[in-house]
């Protein structure tokens, strides 16, 4: 099975924007995304992807408080429906298993060159933040 964005919005679209207007259901998913995150720092082959995910949590946590709002709903959508991917540990190769992270390494990696140029504005309005 191939996984493609098309796949992704067709499969989980719906969900993610379900999640998107409901800020205590994407708290939730966020915090246990934070959780299978943190498991996998200990263990990890994925630091890079590790540090990105910590970025997207913190974009999405900003755009919920309503901190961040310089980014596209669709981009909001997306970076949804990669951590819903990424914190269902039974996707298309489920979590327990050996390699059960590499689908979701994959998809994360689709998400984030979507979202990569809205991820970099992010990224340098925080540095600027900490900055202040």
């Amino acid at each position: 099975m191939e996984i493609t964005l098309d796949f992704l919005k067709k499969k989980i679209g719906k969900r993610a924007k379900d999640y998107a207007n409901d800020k205590e259901k994407t708290k939730k998913l966020i915090n246990d995304a934070v959780n299978k995150a943190e498991r996998l720092e200990k263990s990890s082959p994925f630091d890079e992807l590790i540090k990105t995910l910590k970025l997207l949590f913190s974009l999405i946590k900003d755009w919920m408080s309503g901190t961040y709002t310089d980014i596209p709903k669709g981009s909001i959508i997306f970076i949804i429906i990669g951590i819903i991917y990424f914190v269902n540990p039974l996707d298309a190769i489920p979590d327990p298993l050996p390699g059960g992270y590499v689908d979701d390494a994959a998809v994360l990696g689709l998400v984030i060159n979507q979202v990569k140029s809205d991820l970099d504005k992010y990224k340098n309005w925080k540095e600027s933040q900490i900055a202040l």
